[in-house]
């Protein structure tokens, strides 16, 4: 199993660039489009975080339980898995 690591800048970068290459702009999970200079920006239409697809508590901080996401989606999701809504979706 791999090793947990910290959710930071770095981390955020390295989802981004796994998850949408070298693109500045892309359409998240929920259909919601971020922009990648918009990291954790709450003030920005654009703005997005890394969530954690399964609960922290259940799934870590290891990149294949990463996935970037606007930040009003992450809001949205929270802690519920498998079952959510966002976007109205």
């Amino acid at each position: 199993m791999k090793k947990s690591m910290e959710l930071n800048r770095e981390t955020a970068n390295r989802s981004w660039v796994q998850q949408f290459g070298k693109g500045q702009k892309a359409i998240g999970f929920s259909g919601r489009e971020i922009a990648k200079a918009a990291c954790n920006d709450r003030n920005s239409a654009y703005g997005w975080n890394v969530d954690h697809i399964l609960p922290q508590s259940g799934g870590g901080t290891v990149d294949y339980n990463l996935i970037c996401c606007r930040i009003l989606t992450n809001d949205e999701k929270a802690d519920r898995f498998p079952c959510f809504k966002a976007n109205e979706k």
